[in-house]
């Protein structure tokens, strides 16, 4: 087909005798064959490469069709537990009221009333594993999404024995981002790396000033001493609901 796939050197290292035209002819031969063989290779590759995407996109349907079942079902339990966190976040908004400023109750109480928001506003999108989320950007300092991510997981660390430590660059830049969806990651891999260290350990919390594609960024490293991913467990990661633990 015109390509080049390989090269094949032959020479008489042993008996050092002139390779003969016959000879030749036969390599050439071969070398033709090889190359039809190789050819054959790679159109066997890319056809296994393309029955393992076409079963690939079968179960992210499989899967689509799951979620969308649980969305359904989860509508219903949405309005049932909307009514309860409107009654937690009225009473911490009275208690912020009554709480003396800069005590570490009314720090507590804020807590409770900003993650009461929070819950409300993920159970309007609750099918967020089915739908796109709508995006509400707005200036956001990372550091600050952080240290409120800390002030919700950082008790649990303590009591698991994990030693915590944050290495934040000062004057980080804001960014434009979606305040409560950042803060829900951060939550959400803290929380990770200390279940992934059962036994104690030590979690290092990173930011630092970056760039990205020529933009001004800011890079988050999150590094825990825990028991790592399986490789054959990464791919399954992205997917909802997906949990090694009991």
């Amino acid at each position: 087909r015109q390509q080049v796939l390989c090269v094949l050197e032959v020479d008489n290292f042993g008996t050092q005798d002139k390779i003969t035209g016959q000879r030749l002819r036969f390599l050439e031969l071969f070398a033709a064959q090889a190359g039809i063989a190789l050819d054959n290779a790679q159109l066997v590759h890319r056809i296994e490469s393309a029955h393992q995407s076409l079963h690939e996109t079968q179960e992210r349907l499989l899967q689509r069709e799951k979620m969308a079942t649980i969305g359904e079902m989860s509508a219903s339990v949405a309005h049932e537990l909307r009514n309860p966190l409107v009654s937690i976040g009225g009473l911490a908004r009275r208690l912020r009221k009554q709480l003396q400023p800069g005590s570490r109750e009314l720090q507590y109480a804020s807590v409770i009333h900003e993650e009461t928001v929070r819950l409300e506003k993920m159970l309007t999108k609750i099918l967020s594993f089915v739908r796109q989320n709508d995006l509400v950007p707005a200036p956001l300092s990372l550091d600050r999404a952080l240290e409120q991510a800390l002030l919700i997981e950082g008790e649990k660390l303590t009591r698991a024995g994990i030693e915590l430590r944050t290495e934040i660059t000062d004057n980080l830049p804001l960014l434009e981002g979606d305040a409560d969806q950042i803060n829900q990651v951060l939550i959400n891999l803290i929380a990770n790396a200390r279940q992934a260290m059962p036994r104690g350990g030590q979690l290092i919390l990173r930011m630092t000033e970056a760039h990205l594609q020529g933009e001004e960024a800011v890079r988050i490293d999150i590094q825990d001493t825990g028991e790592g991913i399986p490789p054959e467990m990464l791919r399954n990661i992205f997917s909802p609901f997906f949990t090694t633990r009991k």
